[in-house]
């Protein structure tokens, strides 16, 4: 999935993601247990190809096989991991214009739980940053987004509440989407939904970048 230019280099971006993922210790560091199910967002720099001096027709690839077995490198991407056994996130992942104005692309994470019993499905904004200032270990978590570097969004009710409240378990399902500036205020805006709220009629929530 593309996700814009999420670095700040002037090339787009691109992520793909395994929800029901098991984060290792490699990656979480000390500061975590083993995690269940936790869900894992691979996301990739995009990078241009050098061209070969000994062909003008066939372009050397920075795109090899190694570019997987690299990561976490900083210079290739970076891993964003769940902290919580069963959130499952990188149900879907997508680009979300520059919400926060400071020039760089950002992207949100949609998280749908195992049980969502006991987890609220939720959506993690992820501010865009130029590349040294993404975490030099090349990993992020989501619990470590502060206001300043992304925001959670979440239900404002308990999980086994959700539908007493006309919501359903597909809150944020699928990522926000960018509408652009919808209220004029030079910030764009993101949309997301529920397709199951309101006994399946459907919600949408407008959120003002």
């Amino acid at each position: 999935q593309g996700i814009g230019d999420v670095n700040g280099d002037g090339i787009e971006d691109f992520a793909f993601t395994s929800p029901s993922a098991n984060p290792t210790r490699t990656l979480t560091g000390p500061s975590f247990p083993f995690l269940t199910r936790a869900g894992l967002v691979f996301v990739f720099w995009g990078q241009h190809p050098s061209w070969s001096s000994s062909s003008s027709s066939s372009p050397s690839s920075p795109w090899a096989s190694k570019v997987i077995t690299s990561l976490p490198a900083l210079s290739r991407g970076l891993i964003v991991f769940g902290t919580v056994d069963d959130e499952n996130i990188g149900t879907d992942v997508h680009r979300v214009c520059d919400i926060n104005n400071d020039g760089i692309d950002d992207f949100a994470i949609s998280s749908q739980p195992e049980s969502y019993i006991d987890l609220p499905p939720a959506i993690f904004v992820i501010f865009g940053r130029r590349q040294h200032e993404w975490p030099s270990s090349g990993t992020l978590a989501t619990s470590s987004l502060d206001g300043l570097t992304g925001f959670k969004i979440i239900p404002g009710f308990s999980a086994s509440s959700l539908a007493a409240n006309g919501w359903s378990k597909y809150l944020g399902h699928f990522a926000p989407r960018c509408v652009s500036d919808y209220n004029g205020d030079q910030f764009n805006d993101i949309i997301f939904g529920d397709y199951f709220a309101d006994s399946s009629r459907g919600r949408a929530v407008l959120l003002y970048g």
